[in-house]
């Protein structure tokens, strides 16, 4: 049985509704496994939803960030024009867009 406050959580307009985490191991399970058109809408869903609440990006795990690193470099992709260092460009453009009020 489902605990209904969870679920309540995690649909308020407040909460992320994807992790960061899973969704970075998600993407590198599509590619290993050559999930091409799966790999293809969860990284357009990764690169638009960024910077909104559904993602909690709030990851310090060197390790998840390694990875998306990798699989940027892998497939010549970048996130916020970025395949290296991702985290500390995704860090400057989320602080330079609250900045501006969005």
């Amino acid at each position: 049985m489902h605990d209904t406050r969870t679920v309540s959580a995690l649909l308020s307009n407040n909460a992320p509704i994807y992790t960061f985490n899973r969704l970075i191991a998600a993407l590198v399970h599509f590619t290993i496994f050559g999930w091409e058109k799966e790999e293809q809408i969860l990284f357009g869903f990764i690169n638009k939803h960024f910077e909104q609440h559904l993602i909690n990006i709030n990851e310090d795990s060197e390790y998840i960030w390694f990875l998306l690193e990798l699989y940027l470099r892998y497939r010549n992709k970048t996130i916020f024009g970025s395949d290296h260092q991702v985290y500390r460009a995704v860090k400057e453009k989320l602080e330079i867009e609250k900045g501006k009020g969005k």
